[in-house]
């Protein structure tokens, strides 16, 4: 892995064991974020179901850019 990467997914994921996730060997720039809660997809910000890792990736790319 040759670009920093955010990993995030949640302890709680029904189709994806977090075991796996913390299998993974994990080079420099992976960073892995395990939430408690949040299932497959599930990252809701709210009783409407909207989610807020949309968000998120926004807010993490825009650092990216003012870094460069």
């Amino acid at each position: 892995l040759a670009v920093s990467s955010l990993v995030v997914t949640a302890a709680d994921d029904p189709i994806i064991p977090i075991a796996d996730f913390e299998a993974l060997p994990r080079p420099e720039a992976m960073e892995l974020e395990i939430l408690a809660r949040g299932g497959h997809c599930g990252f809701l910000a709210n009783w409407r179901l909207e989610s807020w890792i949309e968000q998120r990736i926004v807010s993490d790319l825009c650092q990216h850019l003012t870094r460069a």
